[in-house]
């Protein structure tokens, strides 16, 4: 229903052609930081691989020395590189935990921003010591900023005390 409402207003204020900009500037921008998050996910995974492979390949190669020493069995060896490869496994799951908690860190911060925003100054002055039992509106003119169109023109009407009155037209 707002998005409906939202729209009408829009359009009678001659809105569209902002909004459609704001829109598809604010699109564009979503979709910028959608793809540096993909590229950043695309290429975390592959290095991390790279960095665990070298560091597989330097302790073969180091292993391979301590063999021929005979300082290390061959089963001991197994062990350790089946350990190291259990290792990967979790290493990965980090990795990508941290993308999730940036992720959560700019949600964070976008909430704080409208939460620490300064409240709204009352500068009203008048002091109502009793509420008026109706409000008189007589020969009521508006224009919406920009507009040439008179949205109201000469309107006079009263509201009692404790109703609701609603504006509709064309």
């Amino acid at each position: 229903q707002e998005i409906v409402d939202g729209y009408k207003v829009i359009k009678t204020f001659n809105g569209e052609a902002y909004e459609v900009l704001r829109f598809s500037q604010e699109a564009n921008n979503n979709r910028q930081q959608t793809m540096k998050l993909n590229l950043t996910k695309g290429i975390s995974t592959p290095i991390i691989q790279f960095i665990a492979s070298l560091a597989i390949a330097a302790v073969v190669f180091f292993a391979a020395g301590l063999i021929a020493d005979k300082t290390l069995t061959p089963g001991q060896f197994i062990t350790m590189l089946g350990l190291m490869m259990a290792v990967l496994k979790p290493i990965k799951v980090i990795s990508n935990l941290n993308q999730i908690i940036q992720q959560g860190i700019v949600a964070a911060e976008s909430v704080f921003e409208v939460i620490d925003a300064d409240k709204e100054n009352d500068s009203g002055t008048n002091k109502l010591n009793r509420t008026p039992q109706e409000i008189v509106f007589k020969d009521i003119d508006f224009y919406y900023p920009k507009s040439s169109v008179k949205i109201l023109d000469k309107i006079s009407f009263s509201v009692k005390k404790n109703t609701t009155v609603a504006l509709v037209g064309r």
